[in-house]
């Protein structure tokens, strides 16, 4: 302990002067691991010494002493009438003495008077009184636990010995610094061992009821914000200064438990006390991680359910009206709950689980959607816009693409598809799903007047193994080709070498060069005024390579979109060529398009 003395005498930068009341005959300080106690007059001076100098300008700012940090004064008052309030503790009192021996009685109902000697333990600080009276004082507690008398006169002892060195002097606690929760009592040649069976056993309950104690403000209730608030600001909340404060004084209950099951129970009075000021999104957290013996799951999920629901039932929000309002404004702690118990059966790969949870989980994020949209109308149009595209779809799409591989893909999108929920967001599930066809046709929906929708599919199908993605090439040809020709033929060449027909696929390029000539022909006839001809009625036959081809005008010019590319199928014919295709219907019509170019060259050659 020297050298503590010595930092905190050397460290002039933060000196302070601090006058204690009263005045003793002597000064008594004693010093565990850097923890330090002072008898004076009206009751203890306690506080520890901070080596690495972090809190000693706050300290003294706050108006500290330089390096001595979390000081205070324990009135003797103040442990009195705390006493009454708390449990017994394991300390007892093992007597050793010389010839004659000493006898120990109980008494935790006499006066206590200023002590005569102090000492300290990792947990606990003891005083002795002038009349004998050992006093055990719990230090999260700061009140008397227990208290002993220790006689050290025999019944055998004549009148005289009253008189001896023993019974005339003053007695004094003794401290080994080598055994911190050792400490001896020595009163003349007296000496009383006292002893700490399992000093720490009880010292996680005394810092859990002191949690309990801290004076809690809790934020503006949750009913009062706006239901167009950020959803992602529930879910991402920052602690303030107090609730991180609260938060260490519980991890530090926690840290001083000594089994499972007490920081089970420690998690479950901390889940309650969140809930009961209004925190109920840190409250789900926590309720999560209790043991179900503690916490159920059903009955957990319904109390934080059923406030949402209309249901009022005091029981499910312990009678507090801070918890009450957080849990009817909004889904977010049963969202929570209900997420880290799914994290949960991830980690124990856990499927059927996971897709229950998940199926509740999608419902619970598209009704907080619902709800918002519903609300959005009430507000500024840009702000509506905004709010939609942030929020609406990234919290669901991100649930969704992070459990992917632990729910069924099936129930999932049965979910998706029975509310009006975004293509794109079907899109990205469906395809990491293995549903291929469905994420395609969610897409090309998605982008009916651009070119986004088929550019995604695109990006889905070449993504996909061939074998499934192969028949939806075929299916959706003209498709890709009308909103994203250049993007489709890279496509197509990409795939050729796994076995993509260009056979099957040269009906929609034909479907595309058709449509693309007719929009041609369109623009001539509105420049030079001539009477336009009846596409919708007029069907063309063409003979390539053997091959009758029959293309309907009316299915050409119903599609929505058109980009044009008047190389896209002659780019696409010449790349098959180069890998080595030799279809004769392939080469026909890429000569029948050669034939067409103003440009003789590419036909000549």
């Amino acid at each position: 302990h020297n050298s503590s003395f010595t930092t905190v005498l050397a460290d002039q930068q933060y000196a302070s002067l601090m006058e204690l009341p009263g005045s003793v005959d002597f000064a008594n300080m004693v010093m565990v691991n850097d923890v330090f106690a002072l008898r004076t007059a009206v009751g203890i001076y306690y506080g520890r010494i901070d080596r690495s100098l972090t809190n000693a300008a706050s300290t003294v700012a706050a108006g500290g002493s330089s390096m001595i940090v979390d000081a205070g004064l324990l009135p003797y008052d103040d442990m009195i009438a705390a006493a009454a309030k708390s449990a017994t503790s394991d300390h007892h009192v093992v007597s050793s003495s010389s010839a004659g021996g000493t006898n120990s009685n109980t008494n935790n109902n006499s006066p206590l008077i200023t002590p005569v000697s102090l000492a300290l333990t990792p947990h606990h600080f003891i005083i002795l009184t002038e009349n004998n009276h050992v006093c055990f004082i719990n230090r999260v507690a700061r009140s008397i636990i227990q208290r002993e008398r220790v006689d050290h006169h025999s019944s055998q002892q004549n009148a005289s010995s009253s008189l001896d060195e023993t019974s005339l002097s003053l007695g004094a606690l003794l401290m080994d610094i080598r055994r911190p929760d050792q400490v001896w009592l020595r009163q003349g040649r007296h000496l009383v061992h006292i002893s700490s069976s399992q000093e720490d056993r009880d010292v996680w309950k005394y810092t859990l009821q002191k949690c309990l104690e801290m004076k809690s403000t809790s934020r503006s209730s949750s009913s009062s914000r706006s239901k167009t608030s950020s959803f992602d600001a529930y879910i991402n909340k920052p602690l303030t200064e107090e609730e991180k404060a609260q938060e260490a004084l519980f991890e530090h209950a926690k840290a001083q438990c000594s089994n499972a099951a007490q920081k089970a129970v420690v998690t479950a009075v901390r889940a309650e006390y969140h809930l009961s000021n209004g925190r109920a999104e840190l409250a789900a957290k926590y309720f999560a991680m209790c043991p179900a013996a503690l916490e159920p799951f059903s009955d957990t999920a319904i109390r934080l359910a059923l406030p949402k629901l209309g249901v009022d039932d005091p029981r499910s929000y312990g009678g507090s009206i801070k918890a009450r309002d957080s849990l009817v404004a909004t889904n977010v702690p049963l969202i929570t709950y209900l997420a880290d118990k799914m994290r949960v059966g991830k980690i124990n790969d856990d499927r059927m689980t996971c897709t229950m949870i998940g199926a509740w989980l999608t419902e619970l994020y598209l009704h907080e959607r619902g709800e918002r949209r519903a609300s959005a109308p009430l507000m500024e149009p840009s702000v509506a816009a905004s709010a939609a595209v942030s929020e609406d779809g990234a919290l669901l799409a991100q649930f969704l693409n992070n459990n992917v591989n632990n729910m069924d893909a099936k129930t999932i999108m049965k979910i998706l598809t029975s509310h009006d929920v975004g293509a794109h967001e079907c899109a990205l599930y469906a395809a990491k799903s293995g549903d291929i066809a469905t994420a395609v046709n969610a897409a090309l929906s998605v982008g009916a007047h651009d070119t986004s929708g088929a550019y995604e599919a695109l990006g889905i199908l070449g993504g996909s193994p061939f074998e499934l993605a192969e028949p939806l090439y075929y299916r959706h040809a003209s498709t890709l080709l009308s909103r994203a020709p250049g993007g489709a033929v890279d496509g197509f060449l990409t795939r050729y070498a796994e076995g993509l027909s260009p056979s099957r696929l040269l009906p929609s390029i034909m479907n595309y060069e058709q449509r693309r000539a007719a929009q041609a022909r369109e623009r001539r006839l509105s420049g030079t005024g001539e009477e336009k001809v009846g596409l919708d009625e007029r069907k063309e036959t063409h003979a390539v390579g053997g091959l009758e081809l029959r293309l309907n005008r009316t299915m050409i010019l119903t599609t929505a979109s058109f980009v044009e590319d008047e190389k896209a199928a002659i780019r696409y014919l010449e790349g098959v060529i180069n890998q080595g295709c030799r279809i004769s219907a392939v080469f026909s019509y890429l000569i029948s398009l050669y034939a067409k170019l103003t440009d003789e060259e590419p036909l000549l050659k």
